[in-house]
């Protein structure tokens, strides 16, 4: 039965499906083994701030969970959410990040969206500046998490 829709591409079809093209089936197995600081360097390799972001997912990776064939697709927002906050709680994984050069980035507004942007440039480039402006002294509602992006990128307020 879960072979009989297999069209030879070895890729998970929650991962297929989630957006950000995090590797649901990855981190939900590194959960299932204990292993959670391992599958939180595995989320944030496409997903910076899981704590927020996960928790504002419509989880389409789970509409397309194989297990629903079997008894029931699995919370992998839910696992998402557990595990990044045992992150916060714990010793806040950070990726290693290079010395910033003189190229800059500037993000105007420091909602989820922002702070979203502004970390995927970051990570992905870790040499330039980033720097979000933001009129209304507001950015993220998780301390944690903003202490993780205060790290990492400069926030001013205007």
């Amino acid at each position: 039965l879960l072979l009989s829709d297999h069209t030879v591409d070895c890729v998970a079809p929650c991962s297929k499906a989630c957006p950000a093209g995090t590797d649901c089936q990855g981190y939900v197995g590194l959960i299932a083994n204990g292993e959670y600081t391992e599958a939180v360097k595995l989320i944030k390799e496409k997903l910076p701030l899981p704590a927020s972001i996960g928790r504002i997912c419509p989880h389409p990776c789970e509409k397309q969970c194989r297990r629903q064939f079997v008894d029931e697709p699995i919370s992998i927002a839910f696992l998402k959410s557990f595990v990044a906050d045992m992150d916060l709680l714990g010793d806040t994984y950070i990726p290693e990040i290079e010395p910033d050069t003189n190229k800059t980035v500037a993000i105007i507004g420091g909602g989820a969206s922002g702070c979203f942007a502004a970390l995927r440039i970051k990570v992905n480039n870790p040499q330039i500046d980033v720097t979000i402006y933001e009129k209304n002294n507001k950015i993220l509602k998780k301390a944690n998490e903003y202490r993780y992006l205060m790290r990492l990128i400069c926030v001013k307020f205007a």
